[in-house]
């Protein structure tokens, strides 16, 4: 029975078997989390503000237009106010937009590369996962991307035939 030594020996070796699940579904339901969040903070933050210029304070209603005095502010609903822009900062993770798109952009295995891999986890009779779940990652094929470039040395006849005709 192999294990994730062999596995990721496999994978080194041949480029082609490297392969993990993307968890499209999982990334894009943390993206809407995320969004979520900022639609709160937005609203928390257009609040305040409304608050801080119906105050008659005119200190006050000038701190929408600098965030140096918004800061330094003793007001306690400029507290909430800068916590909600500190907060937009740290909530708003352009990184993870832009790792998902990065990642929507990596190359998907083909149908030859995934069978060859479960052909191989098949004949090590699986890989001994620490929780056998682990092992049901390689049967969302919709869902893996390839962590090798494809080869696009083959013409369009041989890909045909390779890939459509007869997979492996």
């Amino acid at each position: 029975m192999a294990d994730y030594t062999d596995l990721a020996h496999l994978m080194a070796d041949y480029g082609e078997a490297g392969m993990v699940r993307r968890f499209d579904a999982l990334n894009i339901k943390n993206l809407l989390d995320l969004q979520a969040e900022l639609v709160h903070l937005e609203d928390e933050l257009a609040q305040t503000e409304i608050r801080d210029n119906a105050s008659g304070d005119p200190d006050r209603a000038e701190l929408r237009f600098s965030v140096y005095k918004l800061k330094e502010s003793a007001y306690p609903t400029t507290t909430i106010n800068g916590r909600s822009i500190s907060n937009v900062g740290r909530s708003y993770r352009n990184e993870a937009v832009l790792q998902y798109l990065a990642m929507r952009n990596i190359t998907l295995p083909t149908a030859n590369d995934v069978s060859v891999l479960r052909d191989w986890m098949e004949r090590h009779g699986d890989v001994s996962f620490p929780d056998g779940r682990e092992a049901t990652a390689f049967n969302v094929k919709e869902d893996l991307l390839s962590l090798a470039p494809q080869q696009i040395d083959k013409n369009g006849l041989s890909w045909l035939i390779g890939e459509v005709l007869v997979p492996l």
